[in-house]
């Protein structure tokens, strides 16, 4: 009885387990369908693309083959104007040579005429003046430049003066407006780049031991 009672089951379990298998087998042939189905919807845009870059490249072929004809016929044309045109300068530059020595050989022949019959009269051509260049002296293109000195001798001596007193100081020459070379004496303190005048400073009196002996 027992024996009995175990088959259905296991005839169940059997009948289950076939079902699953097909529904396995089927979803997986399922998924493979739709897999080769993409591939070759993949393969087609593929392909597509493929004449669609190949018909582009010929079709850009074809234009610059045009465009390269085109600038062939332009540049002949072009040439063509050239030598054209310089036919025709040339055929214009021959005639007015041709008339220019007919004209010389006319003037010379009525010029050998007038010569027997009507005496030179000699025309005196005036003489262009040149206009006297005017320049004004110590004058500069700075503004702050002077005209201290006219040597760079007097400007030296006067910067040791200054020197021995504890300044520096530099002599920069500078042109004017009449191309004269002139001096200016730039003093400065030993602990500072200000430039001064020396002119608003008096001259140091020198110390008793540069002081000649007498």
């Amino acid at each position: 009885m027992k024996k009995i009672k175990k088959m259905p089951l296991v005839i169940s379990t059997l009948i289950v387990l076939v079902l699953i298998a097909s529904i396995s087998i089927f979803i997986f042939n399922a998924r493979e369908y739709k897999n080769k189905e993409s591939l070759k919807i993949d393969q087609k845009v593929s392909n597509e693309k493929l004449e669609t870059n190949e018909i582009d490249q010929n079709i850009s072929k074809e234009d610059q083959e045009k465009k390269v004809t085109e600038e062939k016929k332009v540049n002949e044309n072009k040439e063509n104007e050239k030598t054209s045109n310089e036919s025709v300068t040339k055929n214009e530059n021959i005639n007015n040579q041709n008339k220019a020595t007919t004209k010389s050989n006319n003037s010379q022949s009525n010029n050998t005429e007038k010569k027997d019959v009507v005496p030179k009269q000699e025309s005196a051509t005036p003489q262009p003046v040149e206009p006297q260049k005017t320049c004004t002296p110590k004058k500069f293109t700075f503004s702050y430049v002077r005209a201290d000195f006219s040597s760079f001798a007097a400007c030296k001596e006067m910067g040791e003066k200054y020197r021995k007193g504890g300044y520096r100081y530099i002599c920069d020459n500078y042109q004017d407006d009449c191309g004269d070379t002139y001096y200016m004496l730039s003093l400065t303190e030993a602990n500072s780049s200000v430039e001064l005048d020396y002119h608003t400073i008096p001259v140091p009196t020198p110390k008793l031991e540069e002081m000649p002996n007498e």
